[in-house]
C-alpha cells in the first residue's frame, strides 16, 4: 500500500485516484508481459559496490573509501576506539563522515564514522613492501577528519587518558577527536588600560614581537615574560632580552589605554603540548581557545606537586578534602597564568579539545583596581564566630588607605587579590615586598566598612596566603613581639603547606618537621634571623626527599633556650 499526502500528491503528475489507478494497471500489465525486471543490489552511485543494473535497493552500500584514506592490510595491527567525534565542535554526520590514522603523511587506517567506539585499525610495518613505513613499536599516531560535504580532509585533536603509543594488538580509547581547521584564523585579544596576563591559542609564523605586537603600537609600553622583557624604543624598535612570543608560555602585557591585540594569520597551537616546568613559579600559556575546568585540565600523578595557581586577579589553591578552591574554576583562552609547584616536572593538559564556552567569574567592579603584573593572594581560610559576613558583601584589602584589591565573599576559602607597585604609574601606592595589607569588610545591606583584624601575611610577588579574619578581639601586634609558630595553611594538606612563625629579636632559629614518635622528619630553617614575620614552605617530603606518609606531624621552632610547636595533618 501506498499513501501519499495532498502536499506529495500536488508534486506528482497525478491528478487523482483515477490516474493513480491507471499507472498501476500500465505497470501491472508490463510485470505480466516481462516488461520489468526486479534486480536487487546496491543503487547508490557513491558506495563502493554500486550496482548500475540494481533497481531496487537491498541496503547492502557500502562507503567508497576517500582516496586520500585508503591503506593496505598488515598481519599487524592495532585498534583506537573512538567514543566521541566532531568537526569544529560540531557532530560527525553518522554513516557519511570518515576518520583516518596517519603517520606522518601516510594513512595506516581509517574507518567511516558509525558513532560512539567506532573502531579505527591502525597497520604496522609487517616487513612487505606494501606497509613500508607503516607504524613501529612505540610510534604516535596523528588523527584527522574527512568531511564528505566539502570533500577536504583535517587534521584532529584529541582528548585521551593514556598512552596512544602503537603496538600489536594493541586496544586504545579516545574520549574525543575533533577535526579542526588547517588554515590560519584571526583573533583578538581585549586589554584594558595596565597590566594584562595574556597567552596565545595561535600564531603566526612569524611570531617576533613587531609583528605579533603590531596592533598594539603607540599604546604597549612593556611586555614582560619569565625572566624576559622587552620594550618599544622609538628608534630602535623591540629592545630587551625578549624578541619572540613563545606559544607555551604567558605573558604581562603593559599598555596606557583600553586596546585590542589583533592576531591574524594564526595557526592553532597543539593542545597536546608537553609544559617543562622548573620549581617554583612558572608563567605558561593556556593552549585553547575555550575554557575548561582546573580539575578537568589537571590530571594525573604530577597534580599533588603543584601548590597554587595564579592568573590575572584570580587564583586557585589545591585543597586535599574540597580540591580546588579559589576565584579561578576554569582555564580561559588568551589567558596566561602562573603554576607553582614543588618539584620540576612535565605535563600536558587534559581534555584541551575542550567544547564548553562558558566562562563566569564575579564581577568586583564594585570597588575596582588597577591590575598589576605583581600580585599576591590571600585565602580566608577561617572567621571568627562573631563575624557575620552574606552573600554580597565585598572583602577589600587596603595599603596605607589605598585600595589594591577586592573580592565578592563566597565563603571560606574566597581568596583577595591584593596588587603590588610594579613600577609603573597605575600601581603608585600599592604594596611592596614587606607592606602589610590591611582588610576591611564592606556590608552591603548597611553600606558599613568595618576594619578587620587578624594576622596579615606580609606581601611578597606571587605568593598565596592565608588569613585568619576577627573583630578587634584578635589583635594582630601579639605576633610582633613574640617568639612562635602563628599558623600553617593549607590545614590538612597535601602536598604542601606553608608555615608562618614570628622571630622577636635576631638569634638562630631552628625549624624542623618530627613525627609522633619524635624522629626528625625535615629541617625547614636553621639559620640567624632578623626579627620579624616570616614563612616557609614544607613540600610534604623528608629529608631525604621521598614524600611522608599521611598522618600527624609536629613542627617545632626552636630559638636559644625557647620553643614553640603546633601539629600539622597530611591527607592524601
Amino acid at each position: 500500500t501506498i499513501t501519499l499526502t495532498e502536499e506529495e500528491l500536488a508534486e506528482t503528475d497525478f491528478t487523482g485516484a483515477e490516474s493513480i489507478e491507471e499507472a498501476l494497471e500500465e505497470v501491472e500489465e508490463d510485470i505480466n508481459e516481462g516488461g520489468v525486471t526486479f534486480i536487487e543490489g546496491c543503487t547508490d552511485e557513491s558506495a563502493s559496490n554500486y550496482n548500475a543494473n540494481a533497481t531496487i535497493d537491498d541496503g547492502t552500500c557500502v562507503a567508497q573509501t576517500p582516496d586520500e584514506l585508503i591503506f593496505e592490510q598488515s598481519t599487524l595491527q592495532a585498534f583506537y576506539f573512538i567514543i566521541d567525534a566532531t568537526f569544529q565542535g560540531e557532530p560527525l554526520e553518522l554513516g557519511v563522515d570518515w576518520l583516518g590514522i596517519f603517520k606522518g603523511d601516510k594513512c595506516v587506517g581509517s574507518r567511516i564514522w558509525n558513532g560512539a567506539y567506532t573502531d579505527i585499525p591502525a597497520m604496522g610495518d609487517d616487513g612487505s613492501d606494501y606497509t613500508d613505513g607503516y607504524f613501529l613499536t612505540g610510534d604516535e599516531p596523528s588523527f584527522k577528519v574527512y568531511d564528505v560535504s566539502s570533500g577536504e580532509i583535517f587534521d584532529a585533536q584529541v582528548s585521551h587518558q593514556e598512552s596512544l603509543a602503537w603496538s600489536n594488538n594493541g586496544f586504545y580509547y579516545i574520549d574525543l577527536l575533533n577535526g579542526v581547521l588547517t588554515s590560519t584564523i584571526s583573533y583578538s585579544l581585549d586589554l584594558h588600560y595596565g597590566a594584562n596576563l595574556i597567552s596565545f591559542y595561535a600564531l603566526p609564523e612569524d611570531a617576533s614581537l613587531l609583528n605579533v605586537m603590531q596592533s598594539l603600537e603607540g599604546s604597549v609600553t612593556g611586555i614582560i615574560g619569565q625572566g624576559v622583557a622587552a620594550s618599544p624604543n622609538p628608534v630602535l624598535g623591540w629592545v630587551g632580552s625578549l624578541s619572540e612570543i613563545n606559544p607555551l608560555s604567558g605573558y604581562w602585557v603593559i599598555v596606557n589605554s583600553s586596546s585590542s591585540l589583533d592576531i591574524t594569520d594564526a595557526n592553532y597551537i597543539d593542545a597536546e603540548a608537553v609544559y617543562d616546568l622548573n620549581f617554583g613559579a612558572n608563567l605558561i600559556s593556556y593552549p585553547n581557545e575555550f575554557p575548561l575546568d582546573v580539575g578537568q585540565a589537571l590530571q594525573g600523578d604530577f597534580v599533588s606537586q603543584i601548590n597554587g595557581i595564579i592568573g590575572e586577579g584570580v587564583a586557585a589553591s589545591p585543597n586535599p578534602v574540597l580540591g580546588w578552591v579559589g576565584s579561578l574554576s576554569q582555564f580561559q583562552g588568551g589567558r596566561g597564568y602562573w603554576m607553582k609547584v614543588d618539584n620540576a616536572l612535565s605535563f600536558s593538559y587534559s581534555n584541551a579539545n575542550s567544547r564548553s564556552n562558558s566562562y563566569t567569574l564575579q564581577d568586583d567592579n564594585a570597588f575596582s583596581f588597577n591590575q598589576s603584573s605583581s600580585q599576591s593572594f590571600y585565602f580566608v581560610d577561617s572567621i571568627d564566630e562573631h563575624l557575620e559576613i552574606s552573600e554580597g558583601d565585598y572583602l577589600l584589602a587596603y595599603n596605607n588607605n589605598i585600595l589594591v584589591g577586592s573580592r565578592i565573599w563566597n565563603g571560606i576559602h574566597t581568596d583577595i587579590p591584593v596588587m603590588g607597585d610594579d613600577g609603573y604609574n597605575y600601581s603608585a601606592g600599592y604594596c611592596v615586598d614587606g607592606d602589610k595589607p590591611s582588610i576591611k569588610l564592606f556590608k552591603k545591606s548597611t553600606g558599613e566598612l568595618i576594619d578587620l583584624n587578624g594576622y596579615v601575611a606580609p606581601f611578597k610577588n606571587n605568593e598565596i596566603r592565608s588569613l585568619t579574619l576577627t573583630y578587634s578581639n584578635y589583635n594582630d601586634n601579639q605576633h610582633v613581639n613574640t617568639f612562635g609558630l602563628i599558623k600553617n595553611y593549607p590545614n590538612p594538606f597535601n602536598p604542601s603547606t606553608t608555615i608562618s612563625f614570628n622571630v622577636e629579636k635576631k638569634s638562630h632559629v631552628v625549624l624542623s618537621i618530627y613525627d609522633l614518635a619524635g624522629k626528625l622528619v625535615k629541617e625547614l630553617k636553621n639559620e640567624n634571623l632578623d626579627p620579624g614575620l616570616y614563612d616557609a614552605h614544607w613540600n610534604g617530603k623528608n629529608q631525604s626527599g621521598i614524600e611522608v606518609s599521611s598522618g600527624t606531624y609536629i613542627c617545632k621552632l626552636t630559638s636559644n633556650n625557647i620553643s614553640d610547636q603546633m601539629k600539622l595533618l597530611m591527607i592524601k
